[in-house]
């Protein structure tokens, strides 16, 4: 078999291939993140912020029984995102703005946020708070 009719064969194989694993990322995993990754002190929780859209992206990245949460506090509220992950499995959850509730940030006002774990019973494990302004 020649070169020329392997190419032939295995280029369109090939395309398709790629094509269809384009198909599969989802929006949010083809953000350029504005921050992050943030990590909790144990390093089980991995968090993610896009001010466009109020975007956050958490990811439980240990095995312990944990879950992953993101606790994001502004100059009048405190939020605990609980919308956690905790199968590390390459999966991560996702919330935005368009969420409603909370999720929907104050626009230019400072917010804090911290990656932690909790096991039910609020933040622990937090690791640094980073303070971003919200515009």
């Amino acid at each position: 078999m020649n070169v020329k009719t392997v190419l032939g064969r295995a280029l369109p194989v090939a395309a398709m291939v790629l094509a269809s694993g384009a198909l599969t990322i989802s929006p949010a995993a083809a953000l350029d993140w504005d921050w992050g990754p943030y990590y909790s002190s144990g390093k089980g929780a991995k968090v993610y912020f896009e001010e466009n859209g109020d975007q956050f992206k958490v990811c439980d990245i240990k095995t312990d029984g944990m879950r992953a949460l993101v606790w994001v506090t502004t100059s009048s509220n405190r939020y605990l995102m609980d919308f956690s992950d905790s199968k590390n499995d390459g999966k991560c959850s996702y919330s935005k703005a368009s969420d409603g509730s909370f999720y929907n940030l104050p626009e230019n006002t400072w917010i804090e946020i911290t990656a932690c774990v909790t096991n039910g019973n609020g933040c622990q494990h937090p690791g640094t708070t980073y303070n971003i302004y919200n515009d």
